[in-house]
């Protein structure tokens, strides 16, 4: 029962991922600003809705077929901390920082 709710649940954030991305780029630009980590291809954002014919496995690694030419909506899962699929948030090697803190924090290690 909680493999389909979650499936669910990213089906609904994947409409929602497309939304924006067709009509509030600017949402996606500003949230990529604070995007800090690196994808760890672990695949499980690519099997969160659906398998996707394009990963496969090697070495322990979920790698794609079309790497090169994925599409765009791959390329920049997550785009914000509202993004993550919900059931992979704390998996993922990705995760965002608050710009502003991170100017603060910056500041102070020049200062001493």
């Amino acid at each position: 029962m909680v493999k389909y709710k979650n499936k669910i649940l990213a089906f609904k954030n994947q409409l929602r991922r497309r939304f924006i991305f067709r009509f509030d780029k600017r949402k996606i630009t500003e949230g990529l600003k604070n995007r800090r980590g690196h994808c760890s291809s672990c695949g499980k954002c690519c099997d969160a809705v659906f398998h996707c014919p394009m990963v496969f496995k090697k070495d322990g690694l979920s790698l794609c077929k079309i790497h090169q030419h994925k599409p765009v909506m791959c390329e920049l899962y997550p785009f914000e901390e509202n993004d993550f699929f919900k059931h992979l948030k704390d998996e993922c090697t990705y995760y965002f920082v608050d710009e502003n803190e991170e100017k603060k924090e910056l500041g102070k290690k020049q200062i001493s």
